[in-house]
């Protein structure tokens, strides 16, 4: 399980869009940047590691694409990186001619280049849509449909990877749609979630109504002198 796992006082990498690992001269692909980080800094209270609708098992030497909806103009910044850290890899596309209202596809992200080559773990890869250039903070986020083959464009499930400074001993979230009284999804986890672990939160996307939500996540540390962590992202929900 992804919330039993272990990392004991680890030092993270710069996340920060623009950070230096991208002007490596060897992580400038044709429409993305991709490579190992070698840059470090202080790890940051929170990271969103993942949003999917799910990444479909690929083999070596795979084609991968993310398709995501973009309700309306946005930048979009396309990130990947692992959820337990091993190899320090990160994945960043470059700016494009996203069309909004409408579906859009990142591709091609070919696997051979850095992912097999430098044997990175496929099933500790997490992806996220961002639709703002603050990659660390609350903001817009549209689901990543994580694939090689086809996709159907139809969720039954999201999933959120978290990571945290601190240990936590609760964990909520919830799924609100607007003009709602009460959340769709609302779902508290406890234990001891230990500090620079991912997370995994389930969304089932049959409670969700089409359209704009708000996904709210609140985490509260072990140690009572640490204050709670609070994000809010919004992302849009289709059938």
């Amino acid at each position: 399980m992804l919330s039993a796992l272990f990392l004991l006082c680890v030092v993270m990498p710069n996340l920060q869009a623009g950070g230096p690992w991208k002007w490596e001269p060897t992580a400038d692909r044709v429409n993305r940047y991709e490579g190992l980080v070698s840059v470090e800094s202080a790890n940051p209270e929170f990271e969103l590691l993942s949003f999917t609708a799910g990444i479909e098992s690929f083999p070596a030497s795979a084609q991968l694409k993310v398709a995501f909806y973009l309700p309306q103009a946005s930048p979009v910044v396309v990130l990947a990186q692992e959820l337990q850290e091993d190899k320090y890899y990160r994945m960043e596309s470059k700016p494009a001619a996203w069309k909004a209202a409408e579906w859009n596809t990142f591709e091609p992200w070919e696997t051979g280049v850095v992912i097999d080559a430098k044997h990175v773990s496929h099933d500790n890869i997490g992806v996220v849509v961002h639709l703002s250039p603050d990659l660390l903070a609350s903001g817009p986020i549209a689901p990543a449909f994580v694939y090689h083959t086809t996709t159907t464009h139809r969720p039954t499930q999201y999933i959120v990877v978290i990571r945290t400074r601190s240990t936590m001993s609760r964990v909520t979230y919830t799924v609100t749609s607007p003009g709602l009284a009460e959340p769709s999804v609302s779902r508290t986890l406890e234990g001891d979630f230990i500090r620079d672990t991912p997370i995994a939160l389930q969304i089932e996307t049959a409670q969700l109504h089409e359209g704009p939500a708000v996904l709210a996540i609140t985490c509260v540390p072990t140690s009572l002198s640490a204050p709670k962590v609070e994000r809010r992202y919004t992302f849009y929900h289709q059938r």
